[in-house]
């Protein structure tokens, strides 16, 4: 990733290894303006959010902050195109791996993932505790 300066007609790059999940430069397979902010889709479903500052004439100066968002779903899914909606909600095109969503609204629930040593998903293991559990009160009911 890098900027090009037409005035000075030089390149600037952009590092963004030191922010990736295997610490290799990633490939980047799109780009967008969201909210003053710079949004970069890559491949291993790695988003990462850029914050410029620019210099009195408009012109990019430099990036502020990187930061890098995992999107949980594994190495082969690659984040295609980044569009925001007329609500201000941001929509991604994920190859492999569907479509995300980011809420121009805080959540009004959170949904909590397994610790990193399991690949189970939590809605799995809460049904099966909500079985297990049914089945013991049925027993219950049956004595």
């Amino acid at each position: 990733l890098a900027v090009y300066n037409t005035q000075t007609k030089t390149i600037t790059p952009i590092k963004l290894s030191l922010e990736s999940k295997n610490k290799n430069e990633p490939f980047v397979y799109t780009i967008n303006m969201v909210n003053q902010e710079i949004w970069v889709g890559t491949e291993s479903s790695q988003l990462f959010v850029l914050q410029p500052t620019y210099t009195i004439e408009k012109r990019f100066k430099n990036i502020r902050s990187i930061k890098s968002y995992d999107l949980h779903r594994g190495n082969r899914t690659s984040i295609q195109d980044i569009s925001t909606d007329k609500f201000g909600n941001v929509w991604l095109a994920l190859y492999g791996g569907g479509i995300g969503f980011v809420s121009h609204i805080k959540p009004f629930f959170t949904v909590f993932t397994e610790p990193q040593h399991t690949s189970k998903p939590m809605v799995r293991n809460a049904k099966r505790r909500y079985s297990s559990t049914r089945s013991k009160h049925q027993k219950l009911a049956k004595d």
